[in-house]
């Protein structure tokens, strides 16, 4: 190395970009330019061939490309400027790409991955994040991180960059992404947002408590956030009872009407306590549960009341004692009586599906609802011998003493 030499720097160039667009007649009318810091020697290869040189050192290169002696490919050629002193050497590399049509326009990003600008990850799981691009002509494609340039790729359509994050900082960052040719350039910005955690909220209910549902009610309502996009499991102590997608973070998502819920609540076996818990996961990382305690109780069950006329002092007053009820799984087989089936004492089997309070006619209305508890000399008065025998019961599980009921139609029952 001479003594106060130094290593010759490439301080200017036209054209700047390191992607050149052109056609095969136009790429022989473009003049080159190049300019060091210290005087030095040149050599400029094409395609890995030696082109020309300049043997007598000087800090300004120019030159415009011999027809004659330089032969350019359709597609991707590559230029090689070499600078060279006592003091070592420096170079830059150009990517010409001969079109067979002109195009003048500015590149235009045309796709992205991820396509939305907002980027959530979170640490602990792959530590993985790609950034991809599609641009609509070939361009040297850079991705950068906070203004500091990560991945380049020179005449080139489509590019990907893959961040292993595991020693990012769990903070915000600005990812530019920029498509740049001598017909101008164009870039994309996501905000990457690195989380340390994976959370989920409670929204409804807050509190620890989901109280209590009979067997046959609709599954208990839970609405939940995650901080970032995330699969839900919704879990009665360790079995998964429903799985809802968080399609963003901090956004409202709910459970309700869950089928598997609903099937889990209709087996027996499960009545009793339970913890029910909603988890997160996203990219290999599970967050902590949220958690709520909630009982299953029996539930209130449809019956047939099977029903006997009995005559008592005079004949203007007439009772009907309860001789038994069937549950749901025989309600299709069972047939209906009107009243006109106690016209004489002995008369029974007034058998009554509650479904049929879904009818404004009081003559479809002819239901009854149960809980499994044991009646006794259970009796339907008739205040009046022409309304007919119908109305709904709603009785409470648990210990009973006498309760009075009032039904449709002015009947009463005695427990």
């Amino acid at each position: 190395m001479g003594s106060g030499v130094t290593v010759p720097v490439i301080i200017s160039s036209e054209p700047e970009e390191d992607c050149i667009l052109d056609t095969i007649l136009s790429i022989f009318e473009r003049p080159f330019e190049y300019i060091t810091n210290v005087a030095a020697t040149f050599a400029v290869w094409v395609n890995g061939a030696i082109n020309f040189r300049i043997d007598i050192a000087t800090t300004v290169l120019s030159w415009i490309f011999d027809s004659s002696t330089t032969v350019f490919e359709t597609g991707d050629n590559i230029i090689r400027i070499v600078a060279q002193n006592s003091a070592g050497t420096t170079e830059k590399i150009i990517h010409v790409v001969i079109m067979d049509t002109p195009i003048t326009s500015a590149p235009h990003i045309i796709a992205t991955i991820p396509d939305q600008q907002y980027v959530p990850d979170v640490k602990g799981g792959s530590n993985t994040r790609s950034f991809g691009v599609t641009v609509d002509q070939p361009a040297t494609i850079i991705f950068s991180v906070d203004c500091h340039e990560k991945r380049r790729h020179c005449a080139v359509t489509s590019a990907t960059w893959e961040c292993n994050f595991s020693a990012y900082s769990a903070k915000t960052y600005s990812v530019v992404v920029s498509a740049v040719n001598t017909n101008g350039s164009n870039s994309f910005t996501w905000s990457w947002e690195i989380f340390e955690n994976l959370v989920v909220t409670k929204i409804n209910p807050a509190t620890d408590d989901l109280g209590s549902s009979r067997m046959n009610n609709d599954s208990p309502v839970i609405t939940v956030q995650a901080n970032l996009p995330a699969l839900l499991e919704l879990k009665v102590d360790d079995d998964t009872v429903d799985t809802k997608e968080a399609i963003q973070g901090d956004t409202n998502v709910t459970f309700e009407q869950s089928p598997d819920f609903i099937a889990y609540m209709k087996d027996a076996s499960h009545l009793g306590e339970h913890t029910v818990s909603i988890i997160a996961k996203s990219d290999g990382v599970t967050s902590d549960p949220v958690t709520w305690q909630w009982t299953l109780i029996i539930g209130i069950d449809q019956a047939a009341i099977e029903f006997e006329a009995r005559y008592y002092d005079d004949l203007q007053s007439k009772k009907y004692v309860i001789l038994g009820y069937e549950f749901e799984a025989r309600m299709n087989d069972l047939p209906f009586h009107d009243e006109s089936s106690f016209s004489d004492e002995g008369d029974y089997k007034l058998l009554i599906p509650s479904h049929a309070y879904l009818y404004e006619d009081h003559d479809q209305k002819k239901g009854a609802i149960f809980s499994s508890v044991i009646f006794r000399k259970i009796q339907f008065t008739s205040l009046s011998h022409q309304q007919h025998i119908c109305g709904i019961v709603t009785v409470a599980v648990g210990a009973m003493n006498r309760r009075t009921l009032l039904i449709h139609a002015g009947l009463t029952l005695t427990a």
